[in-house]
C-alpha cells in the first residue's frame, strides 16, 4: 500500500512539473510575438516578428497581447490576416489588415466587431458607428470619381469611406457633415466607366 501511495504521489509530483514546464513555455512563446509562417508549397517554415507589422501598434492598443498567441493565415498584396489565440490554441480574436486602404478590422469571436479605422488617421464615425471615414484630401480629389461626382455636387465639408477597393473596382461613400452617406461612386478600373448614386 506504501509503495503504491509513494508512486501516486510521485506521479503527480511529476505531472504538476511538466504543467509547469508547458506553461512557461508557453508565456515565453506570447512574449517573443513571432509566429511561424509556411511557405506556399508547404516545405518548411520561417519566423516572423509581427511587431513589425504596421498594424501592430492599433492591435496591441485594442486587446491584451499578452495574453494571446498571433498566428498570419493569410498575407498577400491586398490584406493580412491575424488569429490571436489563447493558450489553448484556440482563437479568439482576428485581425484583418488591407494594405492598400491601410484600414484595419478587428473581431472578438465572442463579441464580434472591436475595431475598425484607419491607421494613422485621425478618424471619425460614419453612420454605422465605423472609424474609417476621413476628411477628402488631394489623394481623393485626384480620383476620377471624386472628378465626376464634383461635377455634379459641391462636396465641401464631406467625409469618404472606401468602401471597397480591389484590382477590379473601387466604391466609395461621400458622407454629409451630419453622418449620412449621401452619394456613393463606382469605379471600374479595366473600362474606366464611374457610376454615381445618390443614396
Amino acid at each position: 500500500m506504501k509503495t503504491f501511495l509513494v508512486t501516486t504521489v510521485g506521479a503527480v509530483m511529476l505531472a504538476g512539473v511538466a504543467h509547469a514546464g508547458f506553461g512557461i513555455h508557453a508565456d515565453a512563446a506570447m512574449q517573443n510575438k513571432t509566429y511561424y509562417q509556411q511557405d506556399s508549397i508547404g516545405n518548411y517554415y520561417r519566423q516572423v516578428d509581427v511587431t513589425k507589422f504596421p498594424e501592430y501598434e492599433t492591435l496591441a492598443a485594442k486587446v491584451d497581447l499578452t495574453k494571446y498567441n498571433p498566428q498570419v493565415v493569410e498575407d498577400n498584396y491586398n490584406k493580412r490576416v491575424i488569429l490571436l489565440k489563447n493558450h489553448y490554441g484556440q482563437p479568439r480574436f482576428k485581425s484583418l489588415y488591407f494594405k492598400e486602404e491601410d484600414r484595419i478590422k478587428i473581431i472578438d469571436y465572442r463579441g464580434g466587431l472591436v475595431y475598425e479605422g484607419i491607421i494613422g488617421k485621425t478618424a471619425v464615425h460614419d453612420s454605422k458607428g465605423v472609424d474609417n471615414v476621413r476628411s477628402i484630401s488631394s489623394d481623393h480629389t485626384a480620383l476620377p470619381e471624386y472628378q465626376v461626382l464634383s461635377t455634379q455636387t459641391d462636396l465641401t465639408g464631406y467625409m469618404v469611406r472606401i468602401v471597397e477597393d480591389n484590382p477590379n473596382k473601387r466604391t466609395v461613400l461621400y458622407i454629409d457633415a451630419n453622418g449620412r452617406s449621401q452619394y456613393k461612386t463606382i469605379y471600374i478600373k479595366e473600362t474606366e466607366y464611374v457610376k454615381v448614386i445618390k443614396l
